[in-house]
């Protein structure tokens, strides 16, 4: 009986680590050459960026732990991004990026299809967090909006408090 021998990971069918840093150059290359999203990394630290997205996609192109929590891990990454509109449509830009930059570096069809079947699986998450940033902005407006009506109506009662106390007094001194 012949043993089945496992197929290397995504990450060395790529080339490896070095590989993976010329794919995250490549594509933060054509991210920051476009003009649609260019707003999502004004003022962005890219180092950190960068280097965040070679650990997410080593760690992707190997294997996703088993307790990987991709709506959550998304949402506490890109919440800022989600808040000023980054969503599904913002996803698909940066996946075409990706996939670019692949094709720039020579890699296999067959690989890039392996790429894509991995990170297209993320999009519903961008849709999720896209949704949930927006509820989070109504429920915050709804909030700011009551607070304004309660301080307000605070407002309207110490100064009808403050006419009535005036009042009495007058009333007072002139039955004096």
């Amino acid at each position: 009986m012949a043993i089945k021998k496992e197929q290397p990971y995504l990450l060395e069918r790529l080339g490896g680590e070095p590989a993976l840093q010329a794919v995250v150059d490549a594509f933060y290359v054509r991210i920051l050459e476009d003009k649609e999203l260019e707003i999502y990394f004004k003022d962005a630290d890219m180092v950190k960026l960068r280097r965040g997205q070679y650990v997410f996609l080593k760690s992707v192109f190997t294997k996703i732990p088993d307790k990987f929590n991709g709506s959550e891990f998304m949402y506490e990454k890109h919440k800022r991004l989600f808040r000023m509109g980054l969503g599904g449509i913002e996803f698909d830009m940066v996946a075409g990026h990706l996939v670019a930059a692949l094709q720039s570096l020579k890699v296999k069809q067959p690989l890039i299809d392996e790429v894509v079947s991995i990170v297209s699986p993320l999009r519903p998450y961008f849709v999720e967090g896209a949704e949930r940033a927006a509820k989070e902005a109504k429920k915050a407006q709804q909030t700011r909006e009551l607070q304004i009506i309660f301080l307000a109506a605070g407002a309207v009662l110490s100064v009808s408090l403050l006419v009535h106390k005036i009042y009495h007094l007058t009333k007072n001194d002139e039955e004096s």
